[in-house]
């Protein structure tokens, strides 16, 4: 009867262990699983910051400060949220619905190009005349280039020259650069003027620089007219008139 009992007592706490090894197993997968909740707010938070803040910077790498601003705007962000004005340092206020308005503090870094020279208007750019690192855009001073930074991960530089002289720790601007002219002013081209069915060819001289595709100001040979037309092809130039 020892024995039998023994056994009885040793085979259900097994059983026992079992049980709860095994609860305790699916309690620690459970946990590790992602909660509803948890993974609709990492997919939301992205969406409803980018929603607001990245036409105001454009191609830019968006954070927010402060406790509960991201719960806030995902929670406003389906109920109509709009960002209403911009303050000092960074500082937005964004209006949640007819609800209320939210103060949130954007940090915005964009990538771009530093020179690291003087580089004079007309130079061919290249890669080695700039330093890439990003660039908080949300204020100081390089806040007033935040739509115009050339920015590294879209412009290719080959091809390109320096519209403007570009001082050294300056940023690259879109403005500040241009495609390597087709055309050089003074050189000569031949000019194809259309009116109508009629079509003339004359040699004419370019007054500008000009790449294919854009129009450019020339001036006949003889009578020295002015002309505006479209450079078709290196040292082509059409005439509608």
């Amino acid at each position: 009867m020892k024995v039998s009992s023994v056994r009885t007592d040793t085979s259900r706490s097994r059983i026992l262990m079992h049980f709860l090894f095994g609860g305790a197993v699916f309690a620690v997968a459970f946990m590790l699983l992602p909660r509803d909740s948890e993974s609709a707010e990492e997919t939301k938070t992205p969406t409803a910051i980018n929603r607001l803040f990245a036409p105001i910077f454009p191609g830019a790498r968006i954070e927010v400060e402060g406790p509960g601003v991201q719960e806030t705007l995902n929670a406003c962000s389906a109920g109509g949220a709009q960002v209403v004005s911009e303050g000092p340092q960074g500082y937005f206020r964004v209006r949640c619905g007819n609800q209320f308005d939210q103060v949130v503090r954007v940090r915005a870094f964009a990538k771009a190009r530093l020179a690291l020279q003087r580089i004079a208007a007309g130079t061919p750019l290249s890669q080695d005349q700039f330093r890439e690192l990003e660039l908080d855009v949300s204020f100081g001073q390089f806040r007033p280039y935040r739509e115009s930074l050339a920015s590294t991960a879209t412009e290719n530089l080959s091809g390109f020259q320096s519209a403007q002289t570009i001082v050294e720790g300056t940023p690259l601007l879109t403005t500040a650069m241009r495609k390597i002219p087709d055309l050089r002013r003074g050189d000569g081209v031949r000019l194809q003027v259309r009116t109508g069915d009629i079509q003339l060819s004359l040699q004419a001289i370019a007054a500008e620089d000009g790449t294919v595709g854009e129009k450019i100001r020339v001036y006949t040979e003889k009578s020295r007219r002015e002309l505006v037309g479209k450079l078709t092809r290196p040292g082509w130039v059409e005439v509608a008139l």
